[in-house]
Protein backbone atom coordinates (compact mmCIF):
# COMPACT_ATOMS: atom_id res chain seq x y z
CA UNK A 1 0.00 0.00 0.00
CA UNK A 2 1.20 3.90 1.03
CA UNK A 3 3.33 2.89 3.30
CA UNK A 4 5.33 0.40 1.31
CA UNK A 5 5.85 2.40 -1.62
CA UNK A 6 6.71 5.34 0.69
CA UNK A 7 9.41 3.53 1.95
CA UNK A 8 10.62 1.84 -1.08
CA UNK A 9 10.97 5.20 -2.70
CA UNK A 10 11.76 7.68 0.21
CA UNK A 11 13.37 5.69 2.77
CA UNK A 12 12.68 4.20 6.21
CA UNK A 13 12.86 7.74 7.78
CA UNK A 14 10.83 9.71 5.34
CA UNK A 15 8.05 7.13 6.02
CA UNK A 16 8.21 7.83 9.68
CA UNK A 17 7.71 11.43 9.49
CA UNK A 18 4.72 10.94 7.60
CA UNK A 19 3.74 8.16 9.83
CA UNK A 20 3.99 10.15 13.23
CA UNK A 21 2.31 13.42 11.12
CA UNK A 22 -0.71 11.13 10.03
CA UNK A 23 -1.77 8.73 12.88
CA UNK A 24 -4.81 9.60 14.63
CA UNK A 25 -3.47 10.04 18.16
CA UNK A 26 -0.11 12.17 19.05
CA UNK A 27 3.17 10.49 18.36
CA UNK A 28 6.60 11.98 17.90
CA UNK A 29 8.80 8.36 17.03
CA UNK A 30 8.13 5.32 15.62
CA UNK A 31 9.10 2.02 17.27
CA UNK A 32 10.43 -0.86 15.31
CA UNK A 33 11.24 -4.19 16.91
CA UNK A 34 13.19 -7.11 15.36
CA UNK A 35 13.10 -10.20 17.30
CA UNK A 36 15.71 -12.96 17.06
CA UNK A 37 17.98 -10.53 15.35
CA UNK A 38 20.67 -13.08 14.99
CA UNK A 39 18.15 -14.68 12.52
CA UNK A 40 19.53 -12.08 10.24
CA UNK A 41 23.70 -13.08 10.45
CA UNK A 42 22.76 -17.07 10.67
CA UNK A 43 19.92 -17.60 8.53
CA UNK A 44 18.79 -15.40 6.23
CA UNK A 45 20.10 -15.12 2.97
CA UNK A 46 23.44 -12.33 2.90
CA UNK A 47 22.16 -10.39 0.02
CA UNK A 48 18.44 -10.21 2.05
CA UNK A 49 20.06 -9.56 5.18
CA UNK A 50 22.20 -6.82 3.88
CA UNK A 51 19.03 -4.92 1.79
CA UNK A 52 17.54 -4.98 5.11
CA UNK A 53 20.00 -3.65 7.27
CA UNK A 54 20.59 -0.70 5.14
CA UNK A 55 16.48 -0.20 5.29
CA UNK A 56 16.99 0.00 9.00
CA UNK A 57 20.06 2.02 8.74
CA UNK A 58 18.30 4.51 6.52
CA UNK A 59 16.14 5.58 9.18
CA UNK A 60 18.50 5.91 12.42
CA UNK A 61 20.05 9.34 11.61
CA UNK A 62 20.26 11.62 14.24
CA UNK A 63 17.19 13.54 13.09
CA UNK A 64 14.88 10.59 12.27
CA UNK A 65 12.03 9.61 14.63
CA UNK A 66 12.62 5.76 14.49
CA UNK A 67 14.25 4.17 17.35
CA UNK A 68 14.97 0.27 16.37
CA UNK A 69 14.75 -2.44 19.62
CA UNK A 70 16.32 -5.80 18.87
CA UNK A 71 16.17 -8.88 20.62
CA UNK A 72 19.64 -10.75 20.51
CA UNK A 73 20.62 -14.28 22.01
CA UNK A 74 23.97 -13.58 24.14
CA UNK A 75 25.45 -16.44 22.65
CA UNK A 76 24.78 -14.50 19.10
CA UNK A 77 25.86 -10.98 19.98
CA UNK A 78 29.21 -10.88 18.72
CA UNK A 79 27.31 -12.23 15.29
CA UNK A 80 24.74 -9.14 14.81
CA UNK A 81 27.85 -6.69 15.64
CA UNK A 82 29.24 -8.05 12.42
CA UNK A 83 26.38 -6.93 10.47
CA UNK A 84 26.71 -4.52 7.84
CA UNK A 85 25.06 -0.73 8.76
CA UNK A 86 23.60 -2.06 11.72
CA UNK A 87 26.14 -4.01 13.70
CA UNK A 88 28.84 -0.56 14.16
CA UNK A 89 25.66 1.46 15.05
CA UNK A 90 24.28 -0.78 18.23
CA UNK A 91 24.16 2.05 20.81
CA UNK A 92 22.22 0.79 23.94
CA UNK A 93 22.91 -3.10 24.78
CA UNK A 94 20.71 -4.03 27.56
CA UNK A 95 22.02 -7.35 28.49
CA UNK A 96 18.23 -9.63 30.08
CA UNK A 97 19.88 -12.27 32.69
CA UNK A 98 19.03 -16.07 31.86
CA UNK A 99 15.84 -17.26 33.58
CA UNK A 100 16.20 -19.43 37.32
CA UNK A 101 13.72 -21.28 38.87
CA UNK A 102 11.63 -18.92 40.84
CA UNK A 103 10.91 -16.83 36.79
CA UNK A 104 9.94 -20.33 35.69
CA UNK A 105 6.98 -20.75 38.11
CA UNK A 106 5.89 -17.26 37.29
CA UNK A 107 6.14 -18.12 33.60
CA UNK A 108 3.76 -20.77 34.07
CA UNK A 109 1.57 -19.54 36.72
CA UNK A 110 1.26 -15.99 35.28
CA UNK A 111 0.00 -16.79 31.99
CA UNK A 112 -2.25 -19.35 33.47
CA UNK A 113 -4.13 -17.18 36.42
CA UNK A 114 -5.03 -14.86 33.77
CA UNK A 115 -6.81 -17.05 31.42
CA UNK A 116 -8.63 -18.47 34.80
CA UNK A 117 -6.34 -21.76 35.34
CA UNK A 118 -5.16 -23.15 38.20
CA UNK A 119 -3.05 -25.92 38.97
CA UNK A 120 -2.94 -28.73 42.28
CA UNK A 121 -0.92 -27.96 44.75
CA UNK A 122 3.13 -29.05 43.87
CA UNK A 123 2.05 -29.63 40.48
CA UNK A 124 4.35 -26.68 39.22
CA UNK A 125 7.47 -27.58 41.42
CA UNK A 126 7.06 -30.86 39.61
CA UNK A 127 7.14 -29.74 36.16
CA UNK A 128 9.73 -27.69 36.79
CA UNK A 129 11.77 -30.21 38.26
CA UNK A 130 11.44 -32.75 35.60
CA UNK A 131 12.39 -30.12 32.74
CA UNK A 132 15.19 -28.50 34.50
CA UNK A 133 16.69 -32.32 35.11
CA UNK A 134 15.92 -32.40 31.27
CA UNK A 135 18.10 -29.90 30.39
CA UNK A 136 20.95 -30.57 32.05
CA UNK A 137 20.13 -28.52 34.91
CA UNK A 138 19.88 -24.72 32.72
CA UNK A 139 16.52 -22.98 33.77
CA UNK A 140 16.23 -21.33 30.74
CA UNK A 141 16.54 -24.15 28.53
CA UNK A 142 13.55 -25.86 29.93
CA UNK A 143 11.16 -23.36 28.53
CA UNK A 144 10.76 -25.54 25.47
CA UNK A 145 10.09 -28.73 27.20
CA UNK A 146 7.81 -26.62 29.70
CA UNK A 147 5.54 -24.96 26.93
CA UNK A 148 5.16 -28.54 24.72
CA UNK A 149 4.05 -30.08 27.66
CA UNK A 150 1.77 -27.85 29.21
CA UNK A 151 0.02 -27.43 26.23
CA UNK A 152 -0.76 -30.80 26.04
CA UNK A 153 -1.60 -30.99 29.59
CA UNK A 154 -4.28 -27.61 28.51
CA UNK A 155 -5.44 -30.12 25.79
CA UNK A 156 -6.50 -32.75 28.06
CA UNK A 157 -8.57 -30.68 30.15
CA UNK A 158 -9.96 -28.22 28.03
CA UNK A 159 -11.39 -31.67 26.24
CA UNK A 160 -13.16 -32.41 29.19
CA UNK A 161 -14.05 -28.98 30.09
CA UNK A 162 -11.94 -28.71 33.23
CA UNK A 163 -9.98 -25.48 34.22
CA UNK A 164 -7.76 -27.31 36.86
CA UNK A 165 -4.57 -29.03 36.06
CA UNK A 166 -4.37 -32.05 38.22
CA UNK A 167 -1.37 -34.68 38.99
CA UNK A 168 -3.19 -36.98 37.05
CA UNK A 169 -3.27 -35.00 34.03
CA UNK A 170 0.73 -34.42 34.06
CA UNK A 171 0.74 -38.57 34.20
CA UNK A 172 -1.32 -38.93 31.81
CA UNK A 173 0.82 -36.93 29.30
CA UNK A 174 3.70 -38.87 29.91
CA UNK A 175 5.43 -36.18 32.18
CA UNK A 176 8.28 -34.14 30.38
CA UNK A 177 9.81 -36.70 28.72
CA UNK A 178 7.15 -38.73 27.70
CA UNK A 179 4.86 -36.53 26.23
CA UNK A 180 7.59 -35.17 23.59
CA UNK A 181 7.94 -39.19 22.86
CA UNK A 182 4.30 -39.73 22.65
CA UNK A 183 3.95 -36.87 20.23
CA UNK A 184 7.07 -37.69 18.32
CA UNK A 185 5.98 -41.55 17.60
CA UNK A 186 2.42 -40.39 16.69
CA UNK A 187 3.93 -38.54 14.05
CA UNK A 188 6.19 -41.19 13.22
CA UNK A 189 2.91 -43.43 12.96
CA UNK A 190 1.60 -40.76 10.15
CA UNK A 191 5.00 -41.33 7.75
CA UNK A 192 4.26 -43.52 4.43
CA UNK A 193 6.38 -46.77 4.90
CA UNK A 194 10.18 -46.57 4.53
CA UNK A 195 10.04 -43.12 5.68
CA UNK A 196 13.15 -42.74 7.80
CA UNK A 197 16.19 -42.62 5.35
CA UNK A 198 14.37 -39.43 3.43
CA UNK A 199 13.41 -38.40 7.08
CA UNK A 200 17.31 -37.94 8.86
CA UNK A 201 17.95 -36.41 5.54
CA UNK A 202 15.28 -33.76 5.30
CA UNK A 203 15.72 -33.33 9.04
CA UNK A 204 19.56 -32.20 8.00
CA UNK A 205 18.58 -29.96 5.56
CA UNK A 206 16.54 -27.67 8.29
CA UNK A 207 19.99 -27.26 10.07
CA UNK A 208 23.25 -24.75 8.74
CA UNK A 209 26.41 -26.34 9.68
CA UNK A 210 29.80 -23.96 8.98
CA UNK A 211 33.22 -23.77 10.74
CA UNK A 212 32.52 -20.19 10.90
CA UNK A 213 29.44 -20.24 13.14
CA UNK A 214 27.68 -22.23 15.55
CA UNK A 215 24.89 -25.05 14.45
CA UNK A 216 21.75 -22.70 13.55
CA UNK A 217 17.83 -23.92 12.18
CA UNK A 218 17.20 -22.33 9.22
CA UNK A 219 14.23 -22.00 6.60
CA UNK A 220 13.72 -24.40 3.69
CA UNK A 221 11.25 -23.59 0.97
CA UNK A 222 8.38 -25.88 -0.19
CA UNK A 223 9.40 -25.58 -3.34
CA UNK A 224 12.86 -27.12 -3.06
CA UNK A 225 11.75 -30.04 -1.31
CA UNK A 226 11.15 -32.85 -3.09
CA UNK A 227 8.35 -34.89 -3.73
CA UNK A 228 9.38 -37.72 -1.54
CA UNK A 229 10.20 -34.86 0.80
CA UNK A 230 6.96 -33.19 0.33
CA UNK A 231 4.86 -36.15 1.47
CA UNK A 232 6.77 -36.41 4.81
Amino acid sequence: GECRDRLLSEGLAALARWLVDHVRYPARRLLITVDQAEQMAIITPSQDSAEFAAVLGGGLAADSPVTVVMTVRSDRFDEVQGLPVVGPIIRVPFVIAALGRPQLAAVIEGPARRAGLTFAAGLVGRLIDDAVRGTSGEAVHALPLLAFTLREMYDLAAAEDRVAFTEADYDRVGRIQGAISRRAEAAESLLPPGSGPILEHLLLRFVTLSEERRPASRPVPGGRLTPAEQGI
